[in-house]
């Protein structure tokens, strides 16, 4: 029952296992009341009530989180910068191809020229915030920088740190908004998950659960100590002791 308590309380300080720390608990209770021992009833008392908290205290399913970031992680790798980075369609100003029989010859072929033109220039407002496209290195780092912080607030869930674990998939969800095409339906799949996980209170609020073990270690010391006692007053003890000090008054 001991080494189980010590299990239990380790499960729940190092690895924040709240239905582990239960379930050896549980296994404990059925220990205790198979020994049926009186003297154990304040340890029982104890070790109910640490169930109850235990069973009380708001569980994060730190597993399934932890499951859909690596989820996430590994769809960047299919993630093409060409194709998913932002780009805004340019105001261009286009001359469709008239009919000739409406417009001379002149006029159908500068309306040609300004298509192709319109086709390899790009013409934007000079009263919009422009954004200077990325160059395929720019992007290949802003993939592999959304990689990490997506991995650091992976950490920081299995460490339960709630506020890097926010600011870590604020940062990438502002990324993904600022750079590339939401309107993709990749990005469209991510963005969402991104944003529902980001909101999430991932720290726990962990009981106490020492008390039981500290009460069974008392008793553990008080059963040793009355069996020592025991055996020094047994008429064997007594006699064996009796000849040592009659050895040593020889002496």
């Amino acid at each position: 029952a001991e080494y189980l308590m010590h299990l239990a309380n380790q499960r729940l300080s190092l690895e924040k296992d709240i239905d582990g720390a239960e379930a050896i608990l549980v296994a404990v209770e059925q220990v205790l009341t198979e020994i049926d021992d009186p003297g154990l009833l304040p340890v029982q008392i104890a070790l109910a009530n640490e169930v109850l908290s235990l069973q009380q205290t708001k569980k994060v399913d730190t597993k399934s989180l932890y499951i859909q970031l690596v989820a996430i992680i590994n769809s960047l790798n299919d993630m093409n910068a060409t194709e998913y980075l932002l780009q805004k369609n340019p105001t261009v100003q286009k001359s469709s191809v008239l009919n000739s029989e409406t417009k001379t010859e002149l006029e159908v072929l500068w309306a040609q020229i300004w298509a192709d033109l319109g086709q390899a220039f790009v013409v934007k407002r000079l009263d919009e915030v422009a954004k200077p496209l990325l160059t395929p290195e720019q992007s290949y780092y802003l993939k592999q920088n959304l990689r990490l912080m997506l991995e650091q607030a992976s950490l920081a869930l299995l460490d339960q740190n709630s506020i890097i674990f926010q600011s870590s998939l604020t940062k990438a969800a502002d990324w993904l908004r600022s750079y590339y095409d939401v309107n993709n339906e990749r990005i469209g799949v991510i963005l969402p998950k991104i944003d529902a996980l980001k909101i999430l209170d991932i720290n726990q609020t962990l009981p106490d659960i020492s008390n039981s073990l500290r009460l069974l270690k008392k008793k553990i010391e008080t059963m040793y100590r009355n069996h020592r006692l025991g055996r020094l007053s047994s008429p064997d003890s007594d006699a064996l002791e009796n000849k040592i000090q009659t050895l040593e008054q020889a002496k």
